[in-house]
């Protein structure tokens, strides 16, 4: 944890896990991973990081903004301009060390992009990017009207994914499991539905290589929507 270029890194696992991290960094942090097992487990410890940047207000994101522009050289806010919701979250319990990551996160994103950075990063539109080889799946379960598409690729310390739902209602938290070839869950993402098909991509990650994932599942309200097999 001392190593300085393990915090760095970890500084940028927050925006590296919604997405939102340029290639350039990206790159960065995928030869890291691929030889660092506590940025690892860092890293699968912030699976609730999309949900969690989704109850920013963007009011918040944006006196984050104008807040920060004052401060463009800095690579990250002060807590000082943490968002008010992680405030409060911070006052009603101590906050673990990967809430602590989630919230610079957060500010790095809105910094970057401006007030409507924090819904970007959350729900990116368009396809996922196909710079790597990716497969995909498809399921529906008939019985809960849910369908989904989960688009996966491999990378150097596991699995990325970005997911695609329908038939969710809005504001509905979803968890987003990988289930292994001996029926065991590892929780990969999790989310608040925005209600939306044709353009959001939900990000998850794993630990779990490719092809040690026997299939995907959807949960909400501790039920299972969906299971799609992996190819």
């Amino acid at each position: 944890m001392s190593d300085p270029s393990c915090r760095e890194i970890r500084h940028l696992l927050g925006v590296y896990v919604v997405g939102a991290i340029d290639p350039a960094d990206r790159a960065v942090v995928d030869r890291h991973l691929d030889r660092c097992a506590d940025c690892r487990e860092e890293l699968a410890g912030l699976a609730a990081l999309p949900a969690l940047l989704g109850r920013v207000p963007l009011a918040d994101a944006e006196r984050l903004t104008l807040a920060g522009d004052s401060q463009a050289e800095d690579a990250l806010p002060s807590a000082e301009l943490l968002p008010s919701l992680l405030r409060r979250a911070a006052a009603r319990r101590k906050i673990s060390r990967w809430r602590a990551i989630a919230a610079a996160a957060a500010a790095a994103v809105v910094l970057a992009g401006g007030g409507a950075a924090v819904a970007t990063a959350v729900q990116s539109h368009g396809r996922p990017s196909s710079a790597v080889q990716q497969d995909t799946v498809r399921g529906s379960n008939a019985a809960t009207h849910v369908s989904a598409v989960v688009a996966y690729s491999p990378t150097g310390w596991g699995t990325a994914m970005q997911v695609r739902v329908a038939g969710v209602p809005t504001g509905t938290t979803c968890r987003f499991w990988v289930v292994t070839s001996a029926g065991q869950r590892l929780l990969a993402g999790t989310w608040t539905s925005t209600g939306s098909y044709a353009g959001t991509w939900y990000p998850a990650t794993s630990q779990l290589a490719p092809g040690s994932v026997r299939s995907f599942q959807l949960t909400a309200h501790g039920q299972a929507l969906l299971t799609i097999p992996a190819s």
